[in-house]
């Protein structure tokens, strides 16, 4: 007897599912860009017959695949609406079958399924439905980055450019761990350091040595105090190297990649002072007063989606819709993860994330997604998407965008 729902059942001989398969047995790492490029065609051709245009825009050094911006312009005065997904996956597809259905979880197992094949699935799909019964009110934009994975490296411009022209923005990153979405998310600053002193031997050395090592060391002892200063910040060195590997040796190189996270602009703005203050303050100096020398610099450099009060109307809609739906209490919560989103997320715009499938083991080959998700996700995106035509949440909207609040 089979323990598969109605839902499921339906599912297995749906369009969603046969998107999902096409989608899955493609493999899109980030860097096979033949197959990234293969992914968005199957978005343009499914969004084509819908009344999109599309633009290809390469790499600029060809070292990823094309980021993918479609659009369905009703007119120059309708709100713009936009949806964010990404095509790029970490590990490349099962061999064999892309996936399996797991009957007694109704999950759905295969590499990259929830981040984010299954919501591109879902996006699509709503936007079908949407586009059914739509009064042609609202300008739909589609942007499917092909290296979101590594930061959508290259495309940063590109996509800030294009969340300046949008009034809503949608991510279909997969939904938070039990089914929750997300309203704001943390931001991220990497810095890239390297301090230069002076090697010299360990057992003769007589202060004109330069230890870099221990200067870093001290230098990372004072980063990490910050912690005190600024409990929801995050701080972590990813990486420690110095020296020759040998002993008997004064470590005359040593470099670190420090990791920082935080919720909002203020706070991203006072990590930084305190970090540059630190690493330019010298810790180590030779015997004549001479420093080691510290350099850094940014390697990544992403801004918070912070939460904006004019959201929330938003955002509570939509955790209702899926209440109803799913009967799975859920919430609108903030993700200390960065995504695409970030950089698109202006004052003027209102931001929600998190809409793709319900799943987890994100980035592993057992990696799932609750298979009825993928349903009443983009039954409830849908939903969504017609109240913010409709006007629906106009009033709530005006009422939230007159508290003054200041966001950047």
């Amino acid at each position: 007897m089979s323990v598969l729902s109605d839902n499921i059942q339906t599912l297995l001989a749906s369009e969603a599912l046969d998107l999902l398969t096409q989608l899955m047995r493609i493999d899109s790492q980030t860097k096979n860009i033949a197959g990234v490029n293969q992914a968005q065609d199957l978005l343009i051709d499914f969004l084509a017959p819908l009344g999109f245009q599309h633009e290809r825009l390469p790499h600029h050094r060809g070292d990823y695949g094309d980021l993918l911006v479609l659009k369905r312009e009703v007119s120059p005065k309708a709100k713009t609406l936009t949806f964010i997904f990404h095509v790029d996956t970490v590990l490349p597809p099962r061999s064999g079958e892309p996936f399996y259905l797991c009957p007694m979880t109704k999950n759905l197992i295969g590499q990259g399924v929830a981040d984010c094949k299954g919501g591109i699935v879902i996006a699509l799909l709503a936007i079908k439905k949407f586009l059914e019964t739509s009064k042609d009110q609202l300008n739909l934009q589609v942007i499917s980055s092909p290296n979101e994975e590594v930061g959508s490296v290259g495309f940063l411009d590109i996509c800030s450019d294009l969340g300046k022209q949008s009034d809503y923005l949608l991510g279909f990153e997969p939904s938070l761990p039990d089914g929750s979405v997300i309203s704001s998310r943390n931001g991220n600053r990497w810095y890239n350091i390297e301090v230069e002193g002076r090697s010299a031997h360990a057992g003769r050395a007589n202060g004109e040595e330069i230890n870099a090592a221990h200067d870093l060391a001290l230098k990372i002892a004072e980063i990490l105090k910050l912690k005190d200063k600024f409990p929801k910040a995050k701080l972590n060195i990813g990486s420690l190297e110095g020296g020759t590997g040998q002993y008997n040796i004064v470590c005359g190189q040593a470099s670190a990649k420090l990791d920082t996270r935080f919720e909002d602009h203020s706070t991203r703005n006072q990590l930084h002072h305190h970090i540059a203050k630190i690493l330019e303050t010298p810790m180590v100096r030779d015997r004549d007063g001479e420093p080691a020398k510290c350099r850094f610099h940014i390697d990544d450099d992403c801004p918070p989606m912070e939460f904006k009060p004019p959201v929330k109307p938003l955002a509570d809609h939509f955790v209702e819709l899926i209440r109803s739906i799913e009967k799975r209490d859920i919430e609108h919560r903030h993700a200390t993860g960065a995504a695409d989103i970030n950089h698109m997320s202006y004052p003027h715009n209102l931001c929600l994330d998190g809409l793709g499938a319900v799943g987890g083991r994100l980035h592993r080959e057992d990696e799932y997604i609750e298979v009825d998700s993928l349903m009443t996700r983009s039954q409830g995106v849908a939903q969504l998407v017609h109240l913010i035509e409709n006007g629906t949440l106009s009033a709530d909207e005006r009422k939230h965008s007159n508290l003054g609040v200041h966001l950047c």
